[in-house]
């Protein structure tokens, strides 16, 4: 999200130009890409001074998560409800997420999680004379896809609705 952690602050060593080891656990940000940046600041003698830092070395426990593609080719059709349909675009997927909208201004809302397997759902709730949005994304363990394109479906006109307009 942009935001920057500090994960471990480097007290002044008492001897200049001595090896120091930091240890910081990155297990909170699990799934998801972290840039690290390393500063020295006061060069350990200078004040304001920055100096370069070398031998740094990360280290991860167990297999790296990355993040699935995002699925493509969405597609929505109305009958009944509306129907979705879509293409994996990864084989390390464990599951799709759906979500909807009712308009543009309006939050996006999760209506389903579906296994990696499926590539159709069936929208029931979907009412005839509301437009809605559409969008799906992946999901490999802990880590997210970016969301696929997003599909929308006009309202209806539903005979109650033309008969209470007079239609």
């Amino acid at each position: 999200d942009g935001t920057w952690t500090t994960l471990l602050n480097w007290e002044k060593l008492t001897t200049p130009n001595t090896w120091a080891t930091r240890n910081a656990s990155l297990r909170i940000h699990a799934g998801q890409t972290v840039t690290l940046r390393f500063e020295q600041s006061d060069a350990g003698e200078v004040r304001g001074g920055f100096r370069h830092l070398d031998n740094i070395m990360v280290l991860t426990e167990g297999t790296p998560v990355y993040p699935p593609l995002p699925p493509r080719l969405l597609t929505a059709k109305a009958g009944g409800g509306v129907s979705l349909t879509w293409q994996a675009n990864d084989e390390s997927e464990d599951g799709f997420a759906l979500e909807r909208r009712t308009g543009l201004d309006q939050p996006w809302i999760e209506i389903a999680k579906v296994s990696a397997n499926q590539t159709v759902y069936k929208d029931s709730e979907a009412k005839a004379d509301v437009q809605y949005f559409y969008r799906i994304r992946s999901q490999h363990r802990h880590a997210w896809s970016p969301y696929s394109n997003v599909q929308a479906v006009p309202a209806r006109q539903t005979p109650e609705a033309a008969a209470d307009l007079g239609l």
